[in-house]
């Protein structure tokens, strides 16, 4: 649980911690376990073709591992412009990582949690290289600008059929917005240019 719980935080685990989760979700299998039990089903998924979904935000953290270790694994990686999560007062992960930064100045703050969100998905960015076919990036902007290629882009990664029904299902839950630009202090050019290498100019 201890383990667990320090996924949920945002750090991530070592190697040997990763090895005392897995021996203990083993443990898990116990027949007195209900058979609702998560833990169970994941362990037991084997022999079900069926394919299952794993929404943690904290994946990221581990994503390198899952890849290495499970290779029907796939990671789809949902990314916002870094200015916006830096402005964004939901910024769990890095508090939980970074604590002292409650001594930092509003300015001081938003520009530490801009280099958070770059290392992370810089992160992301290299392992997709090793992994084109299992890591599919996708632009939170692109998204609700252009929902119908944007997903039509992910259902082609999944290797979903395509249809006018999923589409339009989409299409009633997603509001276009027109893009604006987002007021932000002056970046260095080192920080403008790992922008733009993640797609924001």
């Amino acid at each position: 649980m201890a383990l667990f719980l320090k996924i949920r935080s945002g750090k991530a685990l070592s190697l040997i911690e990763w090895n005392l989760l897995r021996k203990d979700l083993k443990s898990l299998q116990h027949p007195l376990l209900p058979k609702s039990n998560f833990s169970t089903f994941l362990l037991n998924r084997n022999s079900s073709k069926k394919p299952i979904l794993w929404k943690e935000p904290n994946t990221h953290f581990f994503a390198e591992y899952l890849l290495q270790h499970y290779p029907t694994f796939k990671y789809i990686h949902l990314i916002r412009d870094g200015r916006k999560m830096a402005q964004s007062k939901n910024d769990q992960q890095f508090q939980k990582l970074n604590p002292d930064s409650i001594h930092l100045s509003e300015k001081e703050k938003q520009l530490a949690k801009l280099d958070f969100w770059l290392d992370k998905n810089e992160t992301i960015l290299r392992l997709k290289k090793n992994y084109t076919d299992r890591i599919c990036i996708i632009r939170f902007e692109d998204l609700i600008q252009n929902p119908e290629n944007t997903v039509l882009s992910l259902m082609e990664f999944l290797s979903l059929p395509k249809g006018p029904l999923i589409l339009a299902k989409l299409e009633e839950q997603i509001i276009p917005e027109k893009a604006s630009i987002i007021e932000f202090q002056i970046l260095d050019i080192s920080r403008q240019n790992r922008l733009k290498i993640l797609g924001y100019e």
